[in-house]
């Protein structure tokens, strides 16, 4: 992207598009109830990394909205508050590809919803 990051950003999606080739996911991510329902997933999760909390830490900065079944895979769930979870960017990189952590975060987006 050509601009400066602090250190301890470990990733840039700036200039870039991930979802490169996937026009129905890029236009879905800019849709405001696509925005709507990732403000309150956040705000349900009192803007803390879900992962960090359940380890009894309280990560609030760098904190990212991960879809536990992916986007371009299931686009279906794309709003669906049980397949959102609030992390930080750390967990969100460590999860991102961890399938052994698919059944803990569905447990703690479930544990968010249901009070």
């Amino acid at each position: 992207c050509g601009r400066i990051h602090p250190f301890n950003k470990s990733r840039c999606f700036l200039g870039r598009n991930k979802y490169k080739g996937d026009s129905s996911v890029i236009k879905l991510r800019k849709s405001s109830k696509y925005q709507k329902v990732m403000n309150i997933i956040k705000e349900d999760s009192n803007g803390l990394c879900s992962v960090c909390l359940d380890q009894g830490k309280f990560t609030y900065e760098d904190l990212e909205v991960h879809h536990i079944e992916k986007l371009r895979l299931r686009p279906d769930l794309a709003r669906n508050v049980y397949n959102l979870i609030c992390l930080c960017e750390r967990h969100h990189t460590e999860v991102e590809d961890n399938i052994e952590m698919k059944d803990l975060l569905f447990d703690l987006a479930r544990r968010r919803e249901d009070g």
